[in-house]
């Protein structure tokens, strides 16, 4: 599965107000599908969090 790689894009964020030590960070995007283990649980999780509230 390509979920969680650079295959589906990624996100660069940085500080810009940061005078030293500015390292960029890259995050993977991920399917956000609820048929895949990783992304499912999650789907789960945020959904049965909603449905307590």
């Amino acid at each position: 599965m390509r979920c969680g790689t650079v295959d589906l894009g990624l996100a660069k964020y940085e500080c810009l107000g940061c005078e030293y030590n500015s390292k960029p960070v890259f995050v993977c995007f991920t399917c956000k599908s609820r048929f895949y283990h990783k992304c499912g649980k999650k789907y789960t999780d945020d959904r049965s969090e909603k449905q307590q509230e």
